[in-house]
């Protein structure tokens, strides 16, 4: 139900994804190798109690790294990735599990694309699959595991 109050003035701007991972490092090099993306800063190490209540945790100490995404400017979203020193195991991703689900890359070529997320570390989750579709045209894409088993789906349309 739509809010009944005046609506501010107000800026709103997507800003990045942020993915938490076991090695910043190696995750971020999967990225930049297997999709382009470039650093906008090397890695950084934060922790205080500032970030302590910011994210809702005790004592969080990590190292922070974002992305620029292919095709975009520094100031457009970014791929942001995370390591904690302390973190928490989760199950292995499905595509109808609840949530944030995949990252999503348009490329020209999808095999092409999958074969470099598989000389990276990546993995298959799905088949490339091809379907016309009515108003779009056709759809070909792949659902596949980045080295952490985030979802990432490389498709043309």
């Amino acid at each position: 139900m739509p809010n009944s109050l005046p609506r501010k003035s107000m800026t709103i701007k997507f800003a990045h994804v942020n993915i938490v991972s076991k090695n910043i490092q190696a995750l971020a090099k999967f990225y930049q190798d297997a999709f382009e993306c470039i650093p906008i800063f090397q890695p950084r190490e934060i922790s205080g109690s500032w970030v302590d209540q910011g994210t809702g945790l005790k004592n969080a100490r990590l190292k922070t790294i974002q992305l620029k995404l292919p095709c975009c400017d520094k100031d457009s979203p970014a791929l942001e990735i995370f390591e904690y020193d302390s973190t928490k195991e989760k199950q292995s991703p499905l595509a109808n599990q609840l949530g944030l689900r995949h990252i999503a890359f348009l490329v020209d070529d999808v095999e092409a694309v999958r074969q470099r997320v598989l000389n990276f570390g990546g993995s298959d989750l799905g088949k490339i699959t091809e379907r016309d579709i009515s108003g779009i045209g056709r759809l070909i894409f792949v659902y596949m595991k980045d080295p952490e088993a985030v979802i990432v789906k490389q498709h043309v349309a």
